[in-house]
């Protein structure tokens, strides 16, 4: 997964890759230097509350627990405190509908509930539903207008990232101010080049659509990974080699093919990843050509290694990536998509989904070796050649349900940026299912993706690699109606 949206970064390189697309990920805080009195970082509630709310946001979420336990059930404003802890709690967990169902209890409790609106209002723009989502993350500042980590998610809320830099500046400011958010680490030294790269990039429009409805490129697979690999002739005269990534929310471009092409450097980027950290450039494109569509100012990272066709040139559009054909098709039109896929439609499993970041993530239930049943989330992601969980989420599930995780030997590990051998914890006879989507392994791997939490918010549950996609037909992701689309088995293509 790639990521250099202005909220944060998820970068591959080739030093620090454990699999094809785990998060490598660059929260970003704007640091700026205020002409007012420098804000206090505060939180509004009870001192039960705070001192929670602040653990949770340190990652110290037993320590938490016994305090949430505390507020009283029974009074109207505690019992809402209560309730947007635990949602947030879930949340961090990756339980995203209880922490949705909890949210709105803590709100029905007081509809003023800072927490709850926040949570809520980034649950409603992960479902697209935007104008309820900008309600909620107005309400939640106003009601607490000096919480760094409620103004940081304001921030970077959709609808505010895409429709008003100057209040998202503002937000972040004021975060800087107050010293950063516990919730992002590392956020000062990264600050001068998020602030560079946000007024540098400004409010310009970009991935704008300038010609043609539809795409089509045709893809080979990589013997050894399964990954796909396109070459996208651009109207230079150079063809780009690029590995299809679903799980990268931003295009990485070769150095050399950047340099034949018009762009303007934006700023330098520090990537932070499980191996280290590298630094990267990121520019604006004046154009990029995908088949017969043309796109405008698109945002990429220069990439001396890597090359990655990432979802921000798609997150408006409908992405059909057929297995069966080996060609990935775009449209821009719904009903152009529709008419051609009508009969394909009619059969094809269908999964409500969340997107954080143009990334794709299913919830999920999880069960393993007589364990009891947990909630989750799946990222799914075409560039990871193997399907795995997060060790973080499996030891946790693990100790909850009374099953032992196991040290598994070394296993190769490849993906879009490269890989190698790796020692993995196993978790036994483990069934994960959304929907119909069933997967089911008797020894599945688990890796560290705890850096997914800087970036989401929330701890990722497992990824799904190549081999668990492309077992269908095709693989469609609508994005704008947040479905995806499965094909007929196809016998683990």
């Amino acid at each position: 997964m790639t990521s250099f949206s202005i909220r944060n970064s998820l970068v591959r390189n080739d030093l620090c890759k454990i699999i094809g697309s785990l998060a490598l990920t660059l929260a970003l805080v704007t640091v700026a230097h205020s002409q007012d009195a420098t804000p206090k970082a505060q939180v509004k509630g009870s001192k039960e509350y705070v001192r929670a709310f602040q653990m949770i946001a340190e990652r110290m979420d037993a320590e938490a627990r016994p305090l949430i336990q505390q507020l009283d059930a029974s009074k109207a404003d505690t019992a809402a405190e209560r309730l947007a802890l635990e949602s947030w709690m879930d949340f961090v967990w990756g339980q995203l509908d209880s922490a949705r169902d909890k949210s709105q209890m803590a709100l029905a409790k007081n509809p003023k509930q800072p927490l709850a609106l926040m949570l809520l209002a980034r649950l409603q723009a992960s479902e697209n539903l935007m104008d309820d989502a900008a309600k909620n993350a107005r309400a939640a500042v106003e009601g607490d207008p000096d919480n760094p980590i409620i103004l940081w998610w304001a921030a970077f809320m959709p609808t505010t990232a895409k429709k008003d830099l100057a209040t998202r500046i503002r937000f972040i400011e004021r975060v800087a101010a107050m010293g950063g958010t516990p919730e992002i680490q590392n956020s000062k030294e990264l600050a001068k080049e998020a602030l560079e790269f946000a007024r540098k990039l400004g409010e310009r429009p970009t991935e704008v659509v300038v010609k043609g409805t539809r795409a089509e490129l045709p893809f080979t697979r990589d013997p050894m990974s399964g990954l796909c690999i396109l070459q996208i002739p651009q109207p230079n005269g150079q063809r780009v080699r690029m590995i299809l990534d679903t799980g990268a929310n931003t295009m990485l471009t070769p150095t050399m093919a950047v340099q034949n092409m018009k762009s303007e450097f934006l700023a330098k980027s520090t990537a932070y990843a499980l191996g280290g950290t590298v630094s990267m450039n990121r520019v604006l494109l004046d154009s990029f050509t995908i088949g017969d569509m043309e796109l405008k100012s698109v945002v990429t990272v220069s990439s001396p290694n890597n090359s990655l066709l990432g979802m921000n040139l798609f997150r408006d559009m409908i992405l059909v990536i057929d297995y069966k054909r080996n060609r990935l098709i775009a449209y821009k039109n719904a009903d152009e998509f529709q008419k051609e896929w009508a009969a394909d439609l009619k059969t094809a499993e269908q999964l409500p989904f969340r997107m954080f970041n143009n990334c794709v993530f299913l919830s999920a239930k999880f069960t393993s070796g007589g364990g009891k049943e947990r909630e989750g989330m799946l990222f799914m992601d075409t560039g990871a050649n193997i399907t795995a969980l997060n060790t973080t989420f499996a030891t946790k599930w693990s100790k909850d349900s009374n099953f032992a995780l196991r040290q598994g030997g070394a296993a190769p590990i490849m993906g879009a940026a490269g890989g190698g051998q790796r020692q993995m914890m196993i978790a036994p006879n483990v069934v994960v299912q959304s929907g119909k989507y069933r997967i089911q392994n008797m020894n599945m791997p688990s890796v560290d993706l705890s850096t997914m939490r800087n970036a989401m918010g929330f701890e990722l549950s497992a990824i799904v690699g190549i081999r668990d996609i492309a077992r269908y037909d095709f693989y469609i992701v609508d994005y704008p109606a947040r479905k995806i689309y499965l094909g007929s088995p196809a016998g683990g293509r």
